[in-house]
């Protein structure tokens, strides 16, 4: 390959969860986001019969038919005899949650993220260098010493099989 490619420009940069290590595309970072990390009723529109969370009204209103989680949540309804009613499930937060970039997910570097696509692409890029390993200086092992247990000596067993024990054994299935 002469040239590397560029997969920022394809995949886009590299985001990175602001509370955990978390990574991925934009719009998959901030989905992560608001499902793990922001409480249901302070997401901008949520379902509290499936737990589905999103930004618009729109998304809101066609989860019901496409997302199956919500499906099988109404048909378990309706086999229990309770009638479903979107009203009672379908919300919008009094007190929605201010996303801020930079703070609840950070963009990456360039470098830094035509790095992480590639490893996911399996490709080698070769302006990059080798990864190092960690120094261990950082970390420091005590050596425990531990005997090992004698371990029991092996047992024969002495039951023999016969076609009555078989039998007898057979009629439980």
């Amino acid at each position: 390959m002469d040239r590397d490619p560029d997969l920022v420009r394809t995949r886009g940069y590299l985001y990175v969860c602001g509370r955990c290590p978390f990574r991925g595309e934009k719009s998959r970072v901030i989905n992560h986001f608001y499902k793990y990390h922001v409480p249901l009723e302070h997401c901008d529109y949520f379902c509290t019969l499936c737990m589905f969370r999103c930004r618009s009204e729109y998304d809101l209103n066609s989860h019901t038919r496409g997302y199956t989680k919500h499906v099988r949540e109404v048909q378990t309804l309706q086999k229990n005899g309770q009638t479903y009613n979107e009203r009672n499930y379908l919300k919008k937060a009094s007190v929605a949650n201010i996303f801020e970039d930079g703070r609840d997910i950070v963009k990456q570097s360039y470098a830094e993220s035509q790095k992480h696509w590639a490893s996911r692409a399996g490709i080698r890029i070769k302006s990059f260098p080798k990864p190092t390993k960690p120094s261990l200086s950082k970390y420091t092992a005590t050596a425990i010493s531990v005997a090992p247990k004698p371990l029991a000596p092996l047992e024969t067993s002495t039951a023999t099989c016969t076609a009555a024990s078989i039998d007898s054994y057979t009629r439980l299935f």
